[in-house]
């Protein structure tokens, strides 16, 4: 792993992965999540604005979410992956300035679930098997 880079303004999560690692992890992330419509290129959009699922702004609060220890942090433009924790994501994109617009997509090795972060802020959730899902609300009599 290579030390934490540095940003413009607010410090990545964890610890940045080497090339080689973020070729194997990208390649089996944008099968996973950013498979293009027959007849649609979308080159110039990023994988964070193309997540299918809802608009979750609490996710990264979630109980589920936050035990997470291991958790991968793909920056676009230029690519970079960063092994880290579900706790260092939500205090990044807690802490980060107004101005730093990043797109961000958080995932596990199991490339079941992603979360897209958005330049605007929009906190996208692809999460098939239900991993993120609220606990059902007692039901009033």
């Amino acid at each position: 792993m290579i030390e934490n880079e540095e940003s413009e303004g607010t410090p990545f999560p964890g610890k940045r992965l080497p090339d080689m690692e973020v070729k194997e992890i990208s390649k089996r992330f944008l099968l996973a999540f950013r498979a293009e419509e027959k007849g649609k290129f979308l080159s110039g959009i990023p994988t964070a604005c193309l997540i299918k699922g809802p608009d979750t702004p609490d996710i990264l609060g979630r109980e589920s979410f936050l035990g997470l220890n291991r958790v991968f942090f793909l920056l676009e433009g230029p690519l970079r992956i960063f092994e880290t924790s579900a706790l260092a994501v939500q205090a990044f994109v807690e802490g980060k300035d107004v101005w730093e617009d990043y797109n961000i997509c958080v995932f596990d090795e199991s490339y079941e679930w992603c979360i897209g972060i958005t330049h605007n802020d929009t906190i996208l959730v692809s999460d098939q098997n239900g991993k993120f899902e609220s606990p059902a609300l007692p039901s009033i009599p």
